[in-house]
């Protein structure tokens, strides 16, 4: 059974380049503005229990939660500017 979850809100993102890290266990989308800047796909896990297994990037942050198998994550670039964004 698919099912949507739509979440919005007002944020500030203080001045300065930021990263932005999108994490989703399926598709996914993330619009600032209301221009699309982030996107995850759709799974791609054979039920086979052939699929690949791929190694942990540990590359964003040694502290960071390490992906599960089947998740998906994007990072982005973001100029910040200080003033509220949806």
């Amino acid at each position: 059974d698919p099912f949507l979850v739509r979440a919005m809100s007002r944020v500030v993102i203080p001045q300065g380049q930021k990263r932005i890290l999108v994490r989703a266990r399926n598709a996914s989308r993330l619009y600032i503005d209301d221009k699309l800047v982030a996107e995850t796909g759709f799974h791609q896990i054979s039920g086979s229990a052939h699929g690949h297994v791929f190694k942990v990037d540990r590359s964003l942050s040694p502290h960071i939660r390490p992906l599960h198998r089947g998740d998906q994550e994007k990072v982005i670039e973001f100029t910040g500017d200080g003033k509220p964004h949806r």
